[in-house]
């Protein structure tokens, strides 16, 4: 994987009546991003007709802050253990162009 930027677009669905847990743990996760110098966007949305089906679309600098990130959300991952129908599986990407996002 190259060295920078690093966009992950994750997917994962709650399991039924597990959503309104799943929440909290989610707004804290993009709390302590606030600490992170490296991860540039991290946005949780959930799909309007399916809301139990939850998007996940994070920038890092580089490999080292998104080893960071996922050290420091480590133990938040743990509390979700069992609320997920499908775990949010990550898909790395490569940067081709952006608005509102620089990337080099």
């Amino acid at each position: 994987m190259a060295d920078g930027p690093i966009i992950v677009v994750s997917r994962g669905v709650a399991k039924y009546g597990r959503r309104d847990d799943l929440i909290p743990l989610m707004r804290s996760i993009i709390e302590r991003d606030s600490t992170e110098d490296g991860t540039l966007v991290h946005a949780l949305q959930s799909e309007r007709d399916a809301p139990n089906v939850i998007w996940g679309y994070t920038v890092y600098r580089d490999t080292e802050a998104r080893d960071i990130h996922w050290k420091n959300i480590a133990p938040i991952l743990t509390k979700m253990d069992g609320m997920w129908e499908q775990w949010a599986y990550p898909h790395f990407c490569t940067p081709i162009a952006a608005k509102g996002v620089q990337f080099k």
